[in-house]
């Protein structure tokens, strides 16, 4: 039985998993805070959340500040793509040009 419930940690321990989010903006609030934990500690246990929304700012802001990664597509406005910019790096003028 211990060397069972050994393999079966050891699996989990080499499981990486992901978990997309998608354009929940206009859920209500109850779901949103249903998610957030997965931002804050999934990594301790090998989760990726991903979450994927036309609408940045509506995004919680706890899961933004702990955002690791960020893909920016054309869809916006250069203005509203330096204001997201600009919470994550420095010059923000000069990364928006990449």
């Amino acid at each position: 039985m211990i060397a069972c419930r050994r393999d079966i940690q050891l699996h989990f321990i080499q499981t990486y998993i992901a978990i997309i989010f998608e354009d929940l903006c206009s859920d209500p609030p109850s779901v949103q805070r249903q998610i957030i934990p997965f931002f804050l500690s999934g990594r301790h246990n090998n989760i990726s959340p991903i979450y994927v929304t036309q609408k940045y700012q509506c995004v919680p802001k706890v899961i933004r500040k702990n955002a690791t990664h960020l893909c920016l597509f054309n869809g916006g406005s250069t203005e509203d793509i330096s204001k997201i910019v600009h919470q994550y790096v420095e010059d923000y003028i000069i990364a928006t040009k990449l």
